[in-house]
C-alpha cells in the first residue's frame, strides 16, 4: 500500500497538461481553461482583476451564451508576469475572449514523467544504500581465530 501511495503522489505531482483551443460555447461548468483577452476584454475586466491583463487561468463556474464566470487560479499581465489567485470570480463577456483553451491532463506524458522520477529516485536510493553499506563494512574486523 505504501508503494501505491508513493506512486500516486509522484504521478499527481508530475502531471503534464496540454491546452486545446475550444469554442467558447463548448465549455461547461467545472472545465479548467486558459482565457486570452482582446484589448476590449483587458479593459472590461480591469475593475475586478486590475490593469494590463493579457490572460488568466481558472475553472469555469458559470456559463451563459454571452458570459463566462471563471474562478481564477492565475493572471498574466503585460510587463508584470504571472500572479497566483485563490479562486476569486471574474465574469467576462464571450466577445472579450480572443482565445479559449481547455486544460487537460496528458496521461502519456504524465506516466512517462512519473516513471522517470520513480526510476531516478530508486537509482539514487540504491546508490546511497550501496555507498553506506560498503563504507560501514570497512570498519568491521573479522573475529580473531580460535585460541589466540
Amino acid at each position: 500500500m505504501w508503494r501505491a501511495l508513493v506512486v500516486a503522489t509522484v504521478l499527481i505531482g508530475t502531471g503534464c497538461f496540454t491546452y486545446t483551443q475550444v469554442p467558447v460555447t463548448s465549455v461547461t461548468v467545472g472545465t479548467a481553461v486558459k482565457v486570452t483577452l482582446t484589448d476590449a476584454g483587458t479593459k472590461s475586466v480591469e475593475p475586478a482583476v486590475g490593469p494590463y491583463v493579457l490572460s488568466f487561468e481558472g475553472v469555469v463556474r458559470g456559463s451563459e451564451p454571452t458570459r463566462l464566470s471563471i474562478a481564477l487560479e492565475s493572471v498574466t499581465r503585460r510587463d508584470a508576469g504571472l500572479s497566483q489567485w485563490n479562486g476569486e470570480l471574474v465574469s467576462v463577456a464571450t466577445s472579450d475572449i480572443r482565445d479559449l483553451h481547455q486544460k487537460k491532463l496528458d496521461k502519456v506524458r504524465s506516466w512517462t514523467a512519473g516513471g522517470a522520477l520513480i526510476a531516478g529516485g530508486t537509482a539514487v536510493i540504491v546508490a546511497i544504500a550501496r555507498a553506506l553499506g560498503s563504507s560501514s563494512g570497512s570498519n568491521v574486523r573479522p573475529p580473531p581465530p580460535p585460541g589466540s
